[in-house]
């Protein structure tokens, strides 16, 4: 099961969202969903602003900023709830994890259609699900170790 949208379903799902509130399709609002689906699956403003930068055709950090909250609007990315300096952003699909690491803020997201398979088919009361999703706190890999080399460098230290 793909639950990944192609960069063409993404702008006809922002089209068909715009038409329908009267807005206009424009080349800017086009460049951000280029941009955003050129990179890594979670990214910050600055990640597009930097990444239009890069191209001929310049887009305002204003407008970068007002285009994601319009594509989180419309379905096509999640703020996520992070409290960190800058805001994160992620695609919206289904079927991920998101995994936080809570010494260096690392994020990543990971596969797990049985989780959200789960979770959408079950039933509560006076209460209909519209979007889910999860977010797992943990250390990352590197602070991991990072963390058993301070504690067994601090055990050698004590005998």
């Amino acid at each position: 099961m793909n639950t990944s949208l192609t960069i063409d379903q993404a702008t006809e799902r922002l089209e068909s969202y715009l038409k329908e509130r009267r807005m206009r399709m424009t080349r800017e609002r086009l460049a951000v969903v280029e941009a955003v689906w050129s990179l890594k699956r979670v990214f910050k403003a600055s990640d597009v602003v930097g990444k239009l930068g890069q191209g001929d055709f310049m887009v305002g950090r204003s407008t970068v900023y007002d285009t994601l909250s319009l594509l989180d609007r419309c379905g096509l990315v999640e703020t996520l709830p992070l409290g960190s300096e800058e805001t994160l952003y992620a695609r919206r699909s289904k079927g991920y994890l998101l995994l936080i690491c809570s010494s260096c803020g690392k994020v990543r997201q990971e596969r797990d259609t049985a989780l959200f398979e789960h979770i959408e088919g079950r039933k509560f009361e006076a209460f209909t699900p519209v979007r889910s999703a999860t977010i797992v706190w943990g250390n990352c890999s590197v602070c991991s170790r990072k963390a058993r080399k301070q504690r067994s460098g601090s055990s050698r230290k004590k005998q």
